[in-house]
């Protein structure tokens, strides 16, 4: 399995948003072992975090911006043009949620909407590219949607859990 992924991302072209983070930088290292083109998206990183420590930016495209910003998003994933993206960006804190609800709803929900939006001349490329060819644009479509998707059903339900259990213990 481990030579299977590998081989699948070698020379791939993927965006991942929230790569200055823990699991965003992780991501980063992997997907340059496995021989990818990788671009990040994300705020800048923390002076003692692991995307520093390692220096993970001398091998990647690294730009810095907030993913409520939609036009800033749109220039990077155009410049990128992406085959995979890896949706990571949120803001992840339950206790500055509480103070911040507002902020925390617009990067987690209006920065995943973002991102969708900057990917529709994307995925015409993409079906145009394919129309042709013995690709079935749609699945290419359906695959990286799901990628956004599934990080976006597992942000929303850790949310709305970790909203419920702080609330019980009221």
């Amino acid at each position: 399995m481990g030579s299977d992924m590998k081989n699948f991302f070698k020379n791939k072209k993927v965006f991942i948003t929230g790569h200055t983070g823990f699991k965003g930088s992780w991501l980063c290292l992997i997907l340059q072992n496995f021989g990818a083109n990788v671009t990040g998206y994300s705020l800048p990183a923390l002076e003692l975090s692991h995307f520093n420590l390692l220096n993970i930016q001398k091998n990647i495209t690294h730009n810095e911006g907030d993913i409520r910003n939609l036009k800033s998003l749109q220039t990077a994933i155009d410049s990128a043009n992406p085959e995979i993206i890896f949706h990571l960006a949120a803001q992840p804190f339950v206790r500055r949620s509480y103070k911040n609800p507002i902020e925390t709803w617009e990067t987690n929900v209006l920065g995943t909407l973002n991102l969708f939006e900057s990917t529709k001349n994307l995925i015409l490329k993409i079906k145009h590219n394919n129309k042709n060819k013995n690709v079935n644009g749609k699945n290419i479509i359906k695959i990286k949607l799901l990628n956004i998707l599934f990080d976006l059903v597992i942000n929303c339900i850790k949310s709305i859990l970790t909203l419920l259990l702080d609330l019980k213990n009221i």
